[in-house]
């Protein structure tokens, strides 16, 4: 029960618009994951486990986990062209002709803006 009420109502709060505007610092990373490691604390059952042991027993990922693997779930979307052309023109298409066994090679435009390197267009190439 706590798992649906969870999912539902708290994580979907601390998820909202993270493909737009991911947490920039890892202390706004920390802030947000604070919320879920007191939830799992307040489970009577779960009170003497750690962190992970809770996330095991709830079947529940870490938030930054979920992150990443919305940004990976995302960019595999947008090389397909599920959500049309628009989105791909946020990456640059490699220019070399060694892609290593596939056409989907992206490059990383360069910059020297802070914000702009924790945009999705950066922060998915980096991982």
């Amino acid at each position: 029960m706590f798992t649906t009420l969870y999912t539902s109502l708290v994580r979907t709060k601390l998820e909202n618009c993270v493909k737009a505007a991911s947490p920039c610092l890892k202390g706004d990373s920390d802030i947000l994951e604070k919320v879920q490691r007191a939830a799992t604390r307040a489970i009577p059952e779960l009170r003497g486990l750690s962190y992970k042991e809770r996330l095991e027993k709830l079947n529940l990922f870490t938030l930054s986990y979920r992150r990443l693997r919305g940004d990976l779930i995302l960019m595999y979307r947008i090389l397909r062209h599920d959500f049309g052309p628009n989105l791909f023109s946020l990456f640059l298409p490699t220019r070399s002709g060694h892609l290593r066994g596939h056409s989907r090679r992206v490059e990383k435009p360069r910059t020297n803006k802070i914000p702009v390197a924790y945009r999705f267009s950066h922060r998915v190439i980096n991982t």
